[in-house]
């Protein structure tokens, strides 16, 4: 079965801009703050990720993917070649190419550009232009971070698109390795401000993402979730109910409320109990022991057919302000006492959603084992009700050797 190399289901509804020409067809949508760009041509799809906010200057990088046409083998082999010979470029910057062979481009954004307006140029194995896609870009970046410590949203879910911010990121994607957990992550996009990455899959629960850019060591903490349903039927006659049930599992030491974004996509065949479109806030009170919640929803059939309902979690990764946040109480930073058979390594602090390295005592390039024992002393801050400030302190307990 013919596979690309990254598969993304994208949950949430995106912003549609058709651009129609005689040879291609342009879809942009973006999420995130990545920008993915999709050239529909006869050969087959071109796909460009690259980040939406770019600076006249910039160093960025991104990733280029296609998937060939094709009713059989023949056909799907011969797209297969041709797309080898595609090239993206600059119109402003003509060194700046990307050949589709080559999974990643690294571009440099020209400083003079006439109406802050870029001009991408997808061409064929014959030189021909198929398309041309604009993108903006700004005289002056965005503001500068708040923190110079890497942040990422506080809770991601597998396999899907992870925004992260950090001052270490110079915009060359080759140069930079994020580690979720143990698992290394792909890489799609990266600016001097910005890094895009896909979260791996089959692994759950409060997790360190590990970012290292050239000699540069950075570390935070999120916590990784899977999403299933449940449903005791997927296909209705007109008239029938039904019940499904989401469940959302690694929210182990969550103590912030967490956004599930639930949506109907077939609102013509059946209806939502709560709504075709909602967004329940899962609290910390409402999760159980092994990290789990669960909600049920009442399904409705409003004509024959099958029925497609989508869950998602989106988590903006802040700005790392942590202006707001008093003083870490001391008795989180107590370790609880060590487990029987095990030695203390050292605790990882986490205060306004950034790595504090200067209160963390496990080492940065310690990689985590399958039998560490992890203790999270956690606390929220609010005022008037509104959550200012979050403390999280992993204790961390590794298995003692034979020899100690």
């Amino acid at each position: 079965m013919r596979k690309q190399i990254i598969t993304h289901v994208w949950l949430i509804a995106v912003l549609l801009c058709w651009q129609m020409s005689a040879l291609a067809q342009v879809e942009t949508e973006t999420k995130e703050g990545l920008r993915k760009t999709t050239f529909t041509t006869d050969r087959g799809e071109v796909s460009v990720y690259l980040p939406n906010m770019l600076k006249k200057g910039d160093r960025i990088s991104g990733t280029v993917m296609a998937e060939p046409a094709g009713k059989n083998d023949r056909q799907w082999e011969k797209n297969k070649a041709a797309l080898k010979g595609y090239v993206m470029e600059v119109q402003e910057a003509p060194d700046n190419t990307a050949t589709i062979d080559k999974d990643f481009f690294n571009w440099i954004i020209p400083t003079a550009i006439s109406g802050g307006v870029l001009h991408f140029v997808l061409k064929d194995e014959k030189g021909k232009t198929v398309a041309i896609e604009e993108m903006s870009v700004a005289e002056q970046g965005p503001a500068a971070l708040l923190s110079d410590k890497l942040t990422i949203p506080r809770a991601i879910v597998e396999g899907s698109l992870v925004p992260s911010r950090s001052h270490v990121y110079d915009g060359d994607l080759m140069n930079t390795r994020i580690k979720v957990g143990d698992r290394p992550a792909f890489i799609l996009a990266e600016s001097p401000r910005e890094a895009f990455f896909v979260c791996p899959e089959d692994i759950l629960g409060p997790l360190t993402v590990l970012v290292v850019e050239g000699n540069e060591v950075q570390k935070a903490t999120t916590n990784v979730l899977s999403i299933d349903m449940m449903a005791d039927k997927t296909t209705f006659s007109r008239g029938e109910k039904s019940e499904i049930t989401i469940v959302v599992k690694g929210l182990d030491g969550m103590s912030v409320p967490v956004p599930l974004n639930v949506v109907n996509e077939s609102p013509g065949i059946v209806s939502l109990s709560g709504g075709d479109d909602q967004t329940i806030t899962i609290y910390p009170g409402q999760v159980d022991e092994l990290g789990i919640y669960q909600h049920a929803f009442t399904v409705y059939a409003r004509h024959n057919g099958a029925y497609e309902i989508y869950a998602d979690i989106t988590m903006n990764p802040p700005l790392g302000d942590i202006s707001m946040c008093p003083i870490i109480p001391e008795e989180l930073l107590v370790p609880p006492p060590t487990p029987e058979g095990y030695v203390y390594v050292g605790r990882e602090v986490v205060v306004g959603y950034a790595y504090v390295e200067e209160l963390s005592t496990v080492p940065l390039d310690r990689e985590n084992e399958p039998d560490d024992i992890v203790f999270i002393n956690s606390r929220t801050e609010t005022v008037e009700g509104n959550i200012v400030c979050e403390y999280m302190v992993s204790h961390v307990f590794a298995k003692r050797s034979v020899n100690e």
